[in-house]
């Protein structure tokens, strides 16, 4: 019985949503992006992503760099998937280790930071799971409810499924937030349930988040527990 019941707190939560953009907030999202090459300089290349690859995308309206992810298989490839995991927490919201499916670290999401570290992805070696305002930034849909192309343009390979975040639901041990790409909706699910990450460095400011307020963020910003 309360196995059961913890299902029925968890799954009906679907709280916050991106609104659809107007043109004019679409392109101010384009003119804020900043293709990154693996070694932290500014892109120059064509824009063709199989052709002519960058590894980070940074975003000049929030200051956070983000992961680009690759086709093929590797580290971060597109289609790999991690457990929620970081045995630091508490025992309640410790996680999965390894319950993933992927290739280049073992399918947690500790695991695959530790590794994404190492390898100091356009100059940066302070990765983290975003917080779920954070990724709230950027998981904007279009009119059709999938993943609108200008994101595609600077995040090729983005699956239309859940993305982690390092947010923690208070209210509920062995869970966590994550941001649905294909509807443009946060909510919470289990621990133990693969999912994809993309992964930040910087961290956006409270300052911000007022700022856009009922604006980029969707219809109420705020840092989740």
């Amino acid at each position: 019985m309360i196995k059961k019941l913890a299902v029925t707190l968890i799954l009906p939560l679907l709280l916050t949503g991106c609104d659809q953009l107007s043109e004019k907030d679409r392109v101010l999202r384009e003119q804020n992006f900043v293709r990154v090459t693996a070694d932290g300089s500014i892109y120059t290349g064509s824009g063709n992503f199989a052709e002519d690859p960058w590894a980070c995308v940074y975003d000049k309206s929030t200051g956070l760099h983000w992961e680009v992810k690759n086709a093929q298989p590797g580290l971060r490839a597109a289609k790999n998937t991690y457990t929620w995991h970081d045995p630091d927490m508490r025992k309640a919201y410790i996680g999965v280790p390894n319950g993933g499916s992927c290739t280049g670290s073992d399918c947690d999401a500790i695991s695959f930071l530790k590794e994404v570290n190492k390898e100091g992805i356009c100059g940066l070696s302070e990765w983290h799971l975003p917080e779920n305002i954070e990724m709230g930034s950027i998981a904007f849909i279009s009119k059709n409810k999938e993943i609108d192309p200008i994101f595609r343009n600077f995040f090729p390979n983005t699956q239309s499924a859940d993305y982690w975040t390092s947010s923690t639901y208070a209210f509920q041990g062995g869970s966590a937030w994550a941001w649905d790409f294909k509807l443009g909706f946060d909510h919470v699910d289990w621990q133990k349930n693969p999912k994809h990450i993309r992964l930040v460095h910087g961290k956006v400011g409270d300052d911000y988040i007022k700022k856009n307020k009922n604006g980029l963020f969707g219809e109420k910003p705020e840092r989740r527990e």
